[in-house]
């Protein structure tokens, strides 16, 4: 579908100056089933951005079983709910986000010693994703990582089940 995507070349109305390759995000719902189906999405995404496309981005709950470079050139998030797994998943080689009760903050805040939280800024109502791109960017090499509240039909059961960082966590200005 990606290859089919667009015949008469790829829309140029996206990366940050409206101009680029049109951004792709992929598994809006669902992910990958292993190694292999996360494999075949890279050679399609590295066709998308051979085509003129602009970055393509996902989140992953497979993050512990397949390896951070078998997604090649995409961005891909794993997408976790405690403080731990978001250190194992960077360990992996991962950028995180990081599914939060509730943000203690709209800013960046440290939600332990040693983990910044970038609360998502399309979530805060302060830009969308498509102006923000932070998921795109590789937010870990500025120490960060992605936060998101829980969302969605099941956001009240994902809360009551999450632990209770936002709450807890002091809220620090990293300016």
């Amino acid at each position: 579908l990606i290859d089919t995507f667009s015949e008469r070349g790829v829309p140029r109305d996206g990366g940050r100056h409206g101009r680029d390759g049109r951004d792709l995000r992929i598994h809006v719902r669902g992910d990958v089933g292993g190694t292999r189906e996360a494999r075949m999405l890279a050679g399609a995404a590295a066709r998308w951005i051979e085509r003129g496309g602009g970055a393509v981005w996902s989140y992953t709950h497979r993050w512990a079983t397949i390896p951070r470079e078998a997604w090649g050139p995409i961005e891909v998030l794993a997408s976790v709910e405690s403080v731990d797994d978001a250190h194992r998943a960077l360990h992996r080689g991962y950028e995180v986000a990081l599914v939060l009760p509730e943000f203690a903050r709209n800013a960046p805040y440290m939600v332990t010693s040693e983990l910044r939280v970038l609360p998502c800024p399309a979530q805060t109502r302060m830009s969308t994703c498509v102006s923000c791109r932070a998921c795109m960017s590789r937010p870990s090499r500025r120490g960060l990582v992605s936060g998101f509240e829980a969302h969605g039909p099941a956001a009240a059961k994902a809360r009551r089940a999450l632990p209770v960082l936002g709450s807890t966590a002091r809220a620090v200005d990293l300016v």
